[in-house]
């Protein structure tokens, strides 16, 4: 029997392995013991390999014994979306397409810091095909722990990291996001997850699907979270500081785009992000109404890069050869570029960074600018039955995110509760003025305000039968 529960914030486990009331260790092996009893079900994970991850933790215990001064998030157990390198594990890119020799391989600076902090890699959670979309036919779905009766949409493609840290298979998780694959599943799935700019992390030795898109992200319980897990992993490599204005009484100006953001929300969600957006005016934010008529121009952006960079780094020839094993919704995503020419590659690009200055420009007089993450909660896994259907569930349902990554902000999803269906729902906060370090100083306070008005969703991690 465990003498202790992992379902704790990640302040609280780091303050217990400092204080020596558990040990690191024992850590990893109550994951791995959670990871044993549920990963049937939920299909998260990918790979494990114990071995190495309780010889970690023992290495940490054993430091920690020593007198050897550790951050605050050595010893914590992590899971990691298996576009990455990691020593000792195969990375597939979520693809049944031989892509050894495609990703050089030696760890990237992002998996360097996580070790350096020392956290244990527990192993690789699943992700969509090259990351490419939320949903594959030929490849599992991971069952979303939202709802343990019937099967639900996890969103993409880090899926599999959100469901992990849904499901307290982990301290916290690592995914990827190039349109929304770290935001929209923690929407989906009820926790917290952080998207930093396209340049903040290197991406480095993590398998890409746009080179001008990708970004890195984490997910953890809560926005507190996050901000604890941040600010330890970036305390090694500047000094950060403290704002105290956005923890305490500073004045906060928020933008609420009137265009494009609500053309697919359900009621119900529409309802739930009100009433936050109520809560905060109350609590002196100001909200100020706004048309971002850029966010239209997300789907040929996206459409052009992604798939043209997509095939770039895999090859054409080595794509179109493998036309039996990869997914069909990926093939018809990926195919549009089989005729994409340089001029129009290019032109896009530079749109590209055209929008950018353009939206930097509009909101320059504001904080960060708000919106609901999803349209709708995680619809159920048989609605989509066909290419042309999961074609349609993606576009919708990342309608809201890829914004942030065509605009380029940082940005977070703040799990907040649908009342009428109990289910998780999100409230996206977005910012291309402030720092993360800023961003995350203030979805605290937002997180804090919802907390306290009773709109936030919490996930109660499944229990042994």
């Amino acid at each position: 029997m465990m003498r202790f529960t992992t379902n704790q914030d990640i302040k609280s486990l780091s303050a217990r392995l400092s204080e020596e009331t558990i040990t690191s260790r024992e850590l990893t092996e109550a994951y791995l013991q959670r990871i044993d009893i549920f990963n049937p079900k939920l299909g998260a994970v990918t790979e494990l390999n114990q071995k190495s991850a309780l010889l970690q933790a023992e290495s940490i215990d054993l430091a920690r014994k020593s007198g050897v001064p550790l951050g605050r998030l050595a010893g914590i157990p992590v899971l990691i979306k298996d576009l990455y390198h990691v020593d000792g594990y195969t990375t597939t890119a979520g693809s049944r397409l031989d892509i050894s020799g495609l990703l050089p391989p030696v760890e990237g600076p992002f998996v360097k810091q996580l070790r350096q902090a020392g956290c244990i890699f527990l192993g690789k959670t699943r992700t969509t095909e090259f990351a490419m979309g939320g949903f594959n036919f030929a490849h599992t779905m991971p069952w979303n722990p939202a709802d343990l009766a019937i099967k639900r949409m996890t969103g993409g493609s880090s899926h599999g990291s959100a469901v992990a840290m849904a499901s307290d298979l982990c301290g916290f998780s690592i995914g990827s996001d190039t349109g929304g694959s770290v935001r929209q599943p923690a929407a989906f799935t009820g926790v917290a997850g952080l998207k930093v700019r396209r340049d903040f992390w290197s991406t480095k030795g993590v398998f890409p699907l746009s080179s001008t898109l990708d970004s890195l992200g984490l997910f953890a319980k809560s926005a507190r979270d996050l901000h604890f897990i941040f600010e330890e992993l970036e305390s090694q490599r500047t000094q950060l500081k403290e704002d105290p204005g956005f923890l305490s009484q500073r004045s906060v100006r928020l933008a609420l785009p009137t265009n494009h953001f609500f053309d697919h929300c359900t009621p119900e969600v529409q309802t739930a992000f009100n009433n936050c957006v109520s809560a905060l005016q109350r609590n002196g934010f100001e909200v100020v109404p706004i048309e971002i008529p850029e966010a239209g121009e997300i789907d040929p952006v996206f459409g052009e890069l992604v798939p043209a960079e997509a095939l770039a780094f895999i090859g054409l020839d080595r794509f179109k050869a493998a036309r039996d094993v990869i997914d069909p919704i990926v093939w018809q995503r990926a195919s549009v570029a089989f005729e994409s020419s340089a001029v129009s590659y290019l032109r896009t690009l530079r749109r590209f960074h055209e929008i950018i200055e353009l939206v930097r420009q509009r909101l320059r007089h504001f904080d960060g600018w708000i919106s609901p993450t999803v349209p709708a909660t995680a619809p159920l896994a048989s609605s989509v039955t066909s290419v042309e259907e999961a074609a349609m569930f993606n576009r919708i349902n990342t309608s809201n995110v890829r914004p942030g990554n065509l605009f380029d902000h940082c940005g977070i999803s703040i799990p907040i509760i649908e009342p009428a269906s109990n289910l998780p729902a999100g409230f996206q906060l977005m910012s291309g003025s402030l720092s993360e370090h800023e961003l995350l100083n203030l979805s605290c306070r937002v997180e804090r305000v919802f907390k306290e008005n009773r709109l936030s969703y919490s996930v109660e991690p499944i229990q042994s039968p």
